[in-house]
């Protein structure tokens, strides 16, 4: 009889946890239970958000060994909470890894913290049998020259880069969220298995859905063309090119939503515009969230240019699993942008010049329902095709068995 195979996942968040990233690893985990793995977590036992700071301690998963480290409740969206968080968390697993806890089997290490890749030297150290795999959802310390913290030319950077890099070539699996952020990774010359495997979307439908009509006039009231923002507006996802578009496409035809985490200090970001034809609103609960999805037309993505590979927005798959297409603000480099161009998914701005085109194409789109189903349409397919949670799981257990099976 076959040894049952075995993985341990190290990522800060997990079951119950409502973030997104926490419901991805969780589904792996349940997935592979499912298909007869031991699966082992070591998490926090804190929740993301600061407004909640339940102890998880004693919160499981049946037929998952779920441990729940410490640390301490510091506000994750603060540099020092989120610093201090990631030093306690680093430090744990390095201690777990020590002991000898993890020595054979899969290893799956995530982003959060911030370059726990790195915990890969020590593993492979510590055992020959252990196959090490990373899911990238984001890229450090690049993010820190996108977020103006350091730059190239800082000692510390050219220190963080080469110990991220050397964590990156102790992976025997490296999977990456899109073509873009591939290319950033070649740079640090992995030599291991590649693979894309896309964050699939929380809530999926079989069928493009129809609109939901008290959520659609709740937004947009009886514009031929609703338009959602659904998300927090951060750093990295401020355009420069909102109030051109904003005051050049807005009308009694074409409304624009942002369902954002808070309401009041969002509406700094849309100017005067927003008393007229924009609609600021807080998040929808998640048993709303189809609704609130489904009730615009087209959802806004947004990337700063200078982040495009460091970070592919989850939101994008979102709204491509509601057949959505998307109005892409960021560069034609990102994979959202090839994606888009490639399957017809939306409208791309990247310059300046953009803003009056797509304008353009929104208001004659708005007098052409067929063109707009034809969109949703596309979208819903290529989220079938190419993204649902069913694709993605597999991939991630035929990657996975065929790592035990090296290992064996």
């Amino acid at each position: 009889m076959a040894a049952q195979k075995t993985i341990t996942i190290f990522y800060h968040f997990f079951h119950p946890d409502p973030v997104i990233s926490a419901r991805l690893y969780t589904d792996i985990a349940v997935h592979l239970r499912d298909a007869g793995w031991k699966v082992i977590v070591y998490t926090s036992n804190k929740q993301r958000h600061e407004s909640l700071k339940d102890d998880y301690s004693a919160i499981n998963l049946d037929g998952i060994e779920v441990h729940r480290l410490w640390h301490p409740s510091s506000q994750q969206n603060s540099v020092p909470g989120r610093l201090l968080n990631t030093m306690v968390l680093l430090i744990m697993w390095t201690y777990i890894l020590l002991i000898g806890r993890v020595r054979s089997g899969v290893l799956l290490l995530g982003t959060d913290p911030p370059m726990s890749v790195v915990l890969a030297v020590l593993a492979a150290l510590r055992s020959s049998r252990l196959k090490i795999a990373h899911w990238c959802f984001d890229l450090y310390p690049e993010l820190l020259i996108a977020e103006s913290m350091l730059s190239k030319k800082n000692p510390l950077y050219t220190m963080l880069y080469w110990i991220v890099s050397k964590g990156y070539a102790s992976c025997d699996v490296l999977v990456d969220i899109g073509p873009c952020m591939r290319s950033l990774l070649d740079e640090h010359h992995p030599d291991c298995i590649q693979k894309t495997i896309v964050p699939f979307a929380l809530i999926e439908s079989e069928s493009v859905p129809d609109i939901p009509d008290h959520e659609r006039r709740y937004l947009f009231h009886e514009a031929r063309l609703g338009i959602l923002y659904s998300g927090s507006l951060g750093r990295g996802h401020v355009s420069k090119h909102f109030q051109a578009f904003l005051e050049g496409v807005v009308s009694d035809a074409i409304r624009i939503a942002f369902s954002v985490p808070d309401r009041h200090q969002e509406k700094a970001v849309f100017g005067e515009v927003v008393d007229r034809y924009v609609q600021v609103v807080g998040f929808a609960r998640e048993s709303q969230l189809m609704d609130r999805l489904c009730a615009a037309d087209i959802h806004i993505v947004s990337l700063k240019e200078s982040w495009t590979g460091m970070v592919i927005p989850s939101k994008f798959f979102g709204s491509m699993s509601m057949g959505r297409p998307v109005l892409f603000f960021g560069s034609r480099a990102s994979s959202l942008a090839q994606w888009i161009t490639d399957y017809e998914l939306g409208w791309i701005i990247e310059h300046d010049e953009d803003v009056a085109h797509v304008i353009q194409e929104l208001q004659r789109l708005s007098e052409q329902p067929k063109t707009l189903h034809a969109y949703r349409l596309r979208a819903h397919q290529f989220y079938q095709e190419h993204c649902r949670k069913e694709l993605a799981l597999r991939e991630w257990e035929t990657l996975l068995d065929a790592q035990c099976v090296e290992g064996s």
